[in-house]
């Protein structure tokens, strides 16, 4: 498939400062010089770069387009254990930057081994008490709230049971239009850019709508490894499942950090098209190379070589940065990154559909 390219640019944010100057006018040699400070008026400072969202609404699409009827194999598949739904749901935040290592509880609960949360009551739980997400809902009604966007979440429920209730039953991620407006995809059953009431009224009589907060990345840090295999886990302790590994002297971009309990320092950065976690204290901080992020709409294919007629091996989506460490010309004079990614040295990607972190 064709890889697109959005570009985008970026903004320098000059920062001024008024110096005063002083004169001097010699009105008697036998008397001190008279002291006339000159004040200049401060200009007007330029605006400040847009800061960096950590929550990609435009990787959240990218990869729900992506994914809406395949399963991506990095994960588990609860489709025929209960729906995987949720699961879904968690792969495109996850894709978007967010990690949902504190699960429903602030300790991980609820939590697979891959990094999803594959239940909606416990989904809910980390979107409104872990995550901080807005939330509102409606039942036998047909308007959605305003707000609701790409990248927001809905989750279905039963509310006709007024003594045990069933709010939260079936999850859907928003990708197209706004309120009323919103369309969502889903899997179990696999929806594409449905409507957002598909199912509402007339399967569920319950809405829950989620809007997820942006925050901010601050700083790009690119680490290098310094052992030989260094784990990369769900969260930020050794008590979450291991996806991974990277390796001595691979390069990669966090874009935050946390301290565990025991006073660790672990990076937040892109493992592939997931948000993964690794100790900083088996790297160290390096400005080597080209660090770059995917600028493409849909999504960026990787290739074993550098040209489309080499084979596809994988996919990284809107906003994820990566280090390039070779460049290459390909036959239809495109250039292309040879970059560390999943643990792997020897993946490519077109560098059209990139741009340079400064």
């Amino acid at each position: 498939m064709t890889e697109q390219m959005k570009q985008v640019g970026t903004k320098d944010c000059l920062g001024f400062c008024t110096k005063i100057k002083r004169r001097y006018r010699i009105r008697d040699f036998k008397r001190p010089p008279d002291f006339y400070p000159v004040i200049r008026p401060r200009p007007k400072p330029l605006p400040k770069p847009k800061v960096q969202p950590l929550y990609s609404r435009t990787a959240v699409v990218g990869y729900a387009d992506k994914f809406w009827d395949v399963y991506n194999t990095a994960y588990h598949d609860y489709s025929s254990s209960g729906g995987d739904d949720c699961n879904f749901v968690s792969q495109c935040m996850i894709a978007g930057g967010l990690s949902l290592w504190k699960g429903y509880d602030g300790a991980g609960g609820g939590v697979d081994s891959k990094g999803a949360i594959p239940f909606s009551d416990n989904l809910h739980s980390f979107l409104v008490n872990q995550l901080g997400a807005d939330h509102s809902y409606i039942e036998y009604s047909v308007s959605a709230p305003d707000w609701l966007a790409p990248g927001d979440i809905i989750i279905y429920g039963d509310a006709r049971d007024q003594i045990n209730p069933d709010y939260w039953r079936h999850a859907v991620i928003v990708v197209e239009g706004c309120g009323n407006n919103a369309k969502v995809s889903a899997h179990t059953s696999d929806r594409y850019h449905e409507p957002w009431n598909y199912a509402f009224p007339s399967c569920f009589n319950r809405a829950n709508f989620y809007h997820i907060p942006d925050g901010k990345i601050t700083e790009y840090t690119q680490f290098r490894v310094n052992v030989t295999a260094l784990s990369v886990r769900v969260g930020p302790s050794t008590s979450y499942g291991t996806i991974g590994q990277v390796n001595l002297n691979e390069k990669y971009i966090a874009y935050e950090y946390v301290i565990d309990a025991a006073g660790a320092k672990w990076w937040h950065f892109w493992f592939d098209n997931r948000s993964a976690w690794c100790r900083a204290d088996y790297t160290e901080i390096v400005n080597e190379n080209i660090k770059f992020k995917v600028v493409s709409e849909n999504y960026l294919n990787v290739r074993a070589g550098p040209g489309t007629t080499n084979s596809n091996v994988g996919s990284i989506f809107y906003a994820q940065a990566f280090t390039a460490f070779e460049t290459a010309i390909a036959a239809d004079n495109s250039t292309w990154y040879r970059f560390y990614c999943q643990g792997r040295s020897d993946l490519w990607c077109c560098a059209d559909y990139t741009v340079v972190i400064e």
